[in-house]
């Protein structure tokens, strides 16, 4: 069945709509509809020259088998590239997608589909910024790219010529998606449009999404709901609903048992080609007991000579690793086959019935996997959150929203008939929340602040905020309070917040955090090895506690640390930081890289590292440096002077250097060590768990950490305790204000810096704000200095 995009009648009319749309409706495919509304809004085809902003603006609710992410671009096309044109050489068509996963799969699936009548790289393509790009130079085509390459393209100050140069049309789809990207695209392109409809050549917007608030878009981009929304009916084949008849004491034996129900043919028996199964689950933590449980039953099918299934996971990493056994829109039955002990084994004896794919939220939305006929829910999903005022993060396991369920029950019924198992009951799914909320109220607005006064014209107004949804009153305190104490903003005499000249230099940046560019320009300064600071924040996120560290430290460290039999202790004791730990680790990793594959395997499995989180490590890295080099900053600053490479006479003035770095990034999260609370406590007075290095020399009186985050704690009951992320011990190798860094709950807060609230609206804060900068670095002389040591970035020698 053709997406219904293509089908005549299948646009709905609004309600009053007169007779006349009614038929026009009846008798027309809806993408001629949309296209006409186009082309008569296109000078360049005969149309009209916009009369204001509603006339760049178009809002498409289209339901699932619309064709709203495949069929409406490549249709759309038509219009800049007709069949009869050989070439075409002016704007393309931009879709955005919320995850790196559709954004690839979707241009491949095209690229093959002999309707679409596109080649890849040519005019069709893909854009991920995880190194994964697939159009050449001048490329003028259809283009799916994550939300954050336009994002990235919006915030550059010749904004207004390049994308005009390079897209015609911009498609936001998954629009229901709210994810802090998100929010920051469609602010900046709200004002691009308002700023420039005029234009003949600014873009059209449209905005898709198969369930989303129409009203309240419409609302914030000033548009009409009478001109400016089509709805589009969707084409989906019956999907039955089983749900628990009873709540379940153990979800992951009651999702085996339905996969076992499925795979042995008791419910709902469907041939090949139609019958693999999609199970949800929320994270790494989740996958594993569930793929143990599978793979014990893979095994026993085999013993048994029964056909066997082959488990595939698409989560972060895994899309990552373009291996057969992951990809989801092409499938050879023929080439996935398992091996005795039930995994993936591109030369194994068994050959895989069918495909048992465990997901997370990356195949949630916009994909279409051919063969899916069954979607189990396991009815969780993690949260990215932001406790504020305190800056504490955390990533919490909560109940899905009935919108995920929706979007994960629509996995199925595309193609064929589909099955939805869900392993809760109904009275349950009755009761979850509608929608989640957005990423803006959710998460930490660091690193957005520069991206809301390019829309103010750098001149911040609380008042002025023209967001989907305003930020909290405790994210802004704390955003503003971090970026004014890293530099990045300032104050214009008590009128305003601007940009810095760091700011100005942060607002071409598009993996680095704040904390994380400051630490880059620091490094700058202080002369130390910039690569170091580059691989230890890109080794941040990688769990340690399984890790064989003592044993990988022997591969990596400097020599002269051997000349000591206690050479562990006398490490640590050294150097006293998680950071650079994490580096040599790293270093270690990268030198058996050098002996191949296999080798590099079994040395990840024996030391308990998880190469495909060192997969992740190095592509992080690569975005990292990108960062610098798209400024022209040298990512290989001082690449000799690597505290790697360091000898006895150099090693401790490097490792100086790198906290002082570390310092400048962090230090609103330094812990202090108290007596009374027998133990860290934050500047807000928080007791935080501190894992030290090495205990055994004593507690240090100041330790930093890259967070504070909520780490759940198991008993009889349970609960969540705030610990520290990765610890770099201050005591003795940094020299800081200890007045500055203490709790505010101990420090008259207002006469140093005033209420932020005060601040945020710009009265009486001139001398408030100068206090609090006496008590910083000036920031502008560490820019100046910084800007000195550049060096153009036009040759890099890996």
């Amino acid at each position: 069945m053709p997406p219904t995009f293509l089908i005549k009648g299948s646009l709905i009319p609004p309600i009053n709509a007169s007779k006349e749309l009614v038929k026009k409706y009846q008798d027309n495919l809806p993408i001629d509809i949309v296209k006409e509304w186009i082309t008569e809004r296109m000078p360049e085809r005969g149309g009209k020259i916009a009369k204001s902003p509603s006339d760049r603006i178009l809002i498409v609710r289209a339901k699932t088998g619309s064709g709203k992410s495949t069929a409406m671009p490549v249709e759309l096309f038509k219009i800049l590239k007709p069949t009869t044109m050989k070439t075409y050489s002016g704007p393309g068509i931009l879709i955005t997608q919320p995850r790196i996963l559709t954004s690839q799969e979707i241009a491949l699936e095209l690229s093959q589909a002999s309707w679409a009548n596109l080649e890849l790289n040519k005019t069709i393509g893909y854009s991920t910024g995880s190194g994964k790009e697939t159009f050449e130079k001048g490329f003028n085509g259809i283009l799916y790219a994550t939300i954050g390459t336009l994002l990235q393209q919006l915030k550059q100050p010749d904004a207004r010529y390049n994308i005009m140069k390079n897209h015609r049309i911009i498609i936001l789809d998954e629009v229901h998606e709210r994810s802090m990207e998100f929010d920051m695209t469609v602010m900046l392109m709200k004002k691009y449009i308002y700023d420039y409809y005029e234009d003949r050549m600014c873009p059209f917007l449209i905005l898709t999404s198969a369930t989303f608030d129409v009203e309240k878009y419409c609302k914030y981009l000033g548009i009409s709901p009478k001109t400016n929304l089509f709805d589009v009916a969707g084409s989906v084949f019956p999907i039955s609903d089983d749900y628990l008849e009873v709540s379940s004491d153990n979800i992951t034996q009651s999702t085996l048992e339905t996969v076992v129900k499925i795979h042995e043919e008791k419910v709902y028996p469907m041939k090949a080609g139609e019958h693999d199964i999609m199970i949800f689950c929320y994270g790494a933590s989740q996958i594993k007991p569930v793929k143990e449980a599978l793979l014990k039953y893979n095994v026993e099918l085999i013993k048994e000579k029964k056909k066997c299934f082959l488990i595939t996971v698409v989560e972060g990493v895994a899309v990552r690793m373009n291996t057969i056994e992951r990809r989801l829109v092409y499938y050879d039955y023929d080439k996935l086959t398992v091996n005795d002990a039930g995994e993936y084994d591109f030369k194994g004896k068994h050959k895989a019935y069918r495909r048992i794919i465990i997901a997370t939220n990356a195949a949630e939305t916009g994909l279409t996997v051919a063969t899916l006929g069954f979607c189990i829910d396991m009815g969780f999903k993690q949260v990215n959150e932001i406790y504020n005022p305190y800056d504490i993060s955390g990533i919490i396991a909560k109940p899905v929203d009935q919108n995920n369920v929706k979007q994960r029950r629509g996995r199925v019924g595309r193609k064929f008939l589909g099955h939805f198992f869900a392993m809760y009951t109904e009275e349950t799914y009755n009761m979850l929340t509608p929608i989640q909320l957005p990423s803006i109220v959710l998460e930490d607005i660091s690193s957005t602040i520069i991206n809301i006064l390019i829309q103010q014209n750098n001149c911040f107004d609380l008042d002025k905020i023209d967001m989907l949804d305003t930020p909290t009153i405790d994210s802004l305190k704390v955003a503003i309070e971090k970026n004014i104490v890293l530099g990045y903003i300032k104050s214009d005499y008590g009128k305003c917040f601007v940009m810095s000249e760091l700011g100005e230099i942060y607002r071409n940046i598009r993996y680095s955090t704040i904390e994380e560019f400051r630490c880059f320009i620091s490094a700058y300064v202080y002369d130390v090895c910039i690569s170091d600071i580059i691989t230890m924040f890109s080794m941040n996120e990688v769990r340690m506690r399984k890790v064989k560290v003592n044993d990988i430290l022997k591969e990596s460290l400097p020599a002269f640390f051997f000349k000591d039999t206690n050479y562990m202790d006398f490490y640590t004791a050294i150097t006293m930081d998680d950071f650079i730990t994490k580096l040599f680790v790293f270093d270690a990793f990268m030198k058996i890289t050098k002996k191949g594959i296999t080798v590099t395997e079994n040395w990840c499995e024996k030391n308990g590292i998880n190469i495909n989180e060192m997969i992740f490590v190095i592509q992080r890295r690569l975005n990292l440096m990108n960062d610098l080099i798209d400024i022209k900053y040298d990512p290989f600053y001082k690449k000799d002077e690597s505290i790697t490479l360091a000898g006895k006479n150099n090693y401790f003035s490097r490792l100086c250097g790198i906290k002082k770095c570390l310092y400048d990034g962090y230090l609103l999260n330094i812990l202090r060590n108290d007596r009374e609370a027998r133990g860290y406590i934050s500047r807000f007075g928080l007791k935080v768990r501190v894992n030290l290095p090495n205990r055994e020399i004593g507690f240090p009186k100041y330790v930093i950490t890259n967070k504070i985050k909520i780490a759940g704690q198991m008993g009889e009951t349970f609960n969540y305790k705030l610990e520290a992320g990765n610890i770099c011990v201050l005591d003795g190798y940094v020299s800081f204000d200890s007045q500055f860094l203490t709790s505010i709950q101990d420090l008259d807060y207002k006469s140093k810096i005033g209420d932020l609230s005060t601040l945020l609206t710009g009265n009486d804060s001139t001398n408030k704000i100068e206090n609090y900068n006496a008590i910083l670095k000036t920031n502008d002389d560490l820019v100046v200095l910084a800007s000195k040591k550049e060096k153009y970035a036009d040759i890099i020698v890996s």
